[in-house]
């Protein structure tokens, strides 16, 4: 008697891997779009922190400070300093302000004593963090998409 061993044949096998790659391609590009939102949203984080040093600034009728750094910025009010890493995605690319140097800074009446532009890029897409020289507005805008 004949007994017949019971296996997966190689088409069966070739279509498990392919189900499997295409399973991780998905996951792997979701994982790629989660980390570039969490970037984005961190430059609105960092706008946001921006306008709280300016009004901590008017608050305290003390001096604040912004200065960012290539993997991380650095928020100054009173004695206290805080660090915070960039995300993965997000790239620290220039800083143009009055005074040069990569910092913001407010006075005690809140305008900014270096205000200017800093520059980020999360994939091909430039982010503009935009403080007005006499008011103080802070602003975040998209600046460009590189082909």
């Amino acid at each position: 008697m004949k007994t017949k061993l019971k296996a997966m044949t190689l088409v069966e096998l070739i279509c498990v891997i392919a189900i499997v790659a295409v399973l991780i391609t998905i996951g792997v590009m979701g994982m790629k779009g989660v980390r570039r939102f969490k970037a984005e949203r961190q430059i609105h984080t960092i706008t946001g922190e921006l306008s709280d040093l300016r009004k901590r600034a008017m608050i305290t009728r003390a001096h604040t400070n912004m200065i960012f750094e290539n993997d991380r910025y650095m928020i100054q009010y009173d004695e206290i300093e805080k660090t915070v890493p960039y995300e993965d995605e997000l790239i620290f690319v220039e800083s143009n302000t009055a005074q040069g140097g990569n910092s913001i800074s407010f006075s005690p009446s809140g305008r900014p004593s270096n205000s200017g532009t800093i520059t980020f890029r999360v994939g091909k897409t430039a982010f503009n963090v935009i403080v007005a020289p006499v008011n103080g507005r802070i602003r975040m805008e998209r600046a460009d998409e590189e082909s």
